[in-house]
């Protein structure tokens, strides 16, 4: 599977906040934590309003 890195090549730290809303439920069921990571890795703050309660 191909990094998601590859396919949006965003400088680290670029977004001050990424907000992983729930309609990257089902993507994030094909990819897994990658999405989350990459957020983690391109934005100083990531929220996950879908995953709090888990």
């Amino acid at each position: 599977m191909a990094s998601v890195r590859a396919a949006y090549p965003w400088p680290d730290q670029h977004f001050d906040l990424v907000i992983i809303t729930s309609r990257m439920d089902e993507p994030r069921q094909a990819w897994g934590e990658a999405i989350t990571k990459e957020a983690r890795r391109i934005a100083g703050s990531v929220v996950e309003p879908s995953r709090q309660g888990d």
